[in-house]
């Protein structure tokens, strides 16, 4: 995606954190959550998976069948943390694995954001994701 069409979706990325704070909150437990870019607006979020209070598992094509459907440009995820704990090696492989599908699929992922009570990580804009090796690799 080109630096324009970021900038159509990055004013919404703050929208995108206070809700998703909002819903994590409410659920009390860790909550992902999927918003597609549909032409310049962002669409409505999907619950696409509910955890436990330490894990939440996220699934490609839960996160990718709704934004395909709509016709996205892009997906933002996010997911959050009860607790200050900072980005998970399972963030990681997560994010490595809808990077690659959203390539796959010709729908990007924008941001993969980990919303916790005092901090908010985007692991797509940091791009920890490509530093981080998979557990058994070097």
């Amino acid at each position: 995606m080109t630096a324009a069409g970021v900038a159509t979706w990055l004013p919404a990325l703050a929208t995108i954190e206070k809700r998703a704070r909002l819903l994590g909150t409410g659920f009390g437990v860790e909550v992902a959550l999927v918003w597609p870019l549909v032409g310049d607006v962002v669409g409505p979020e999907l619950l696409v998976s509910a955890g436990t209070k330490d894990r939440v598992a996220v699934r490609p094509d839960r996160v990718f069948r709704h934004a395909i459907r709509l016709g996205a440009r892009g997906v933002v995820l996010s997911h959050n943390h009860l607790s200050c704990t900072g980005p998970s090696e399972a963030d990681h492989a997560v994010t490595r694995r809808l990077v690659a599908a959203g390539h796959l699929l010709g729908v990007p992922l924008l941001a993969s954001l980990v919303i916790e009570p005092d901090a908010v990580h985007d692991l797509v804009s940091a791009r920890t994701w490509l530093t981080t090796a998979p557990a058994g690799h070097p």
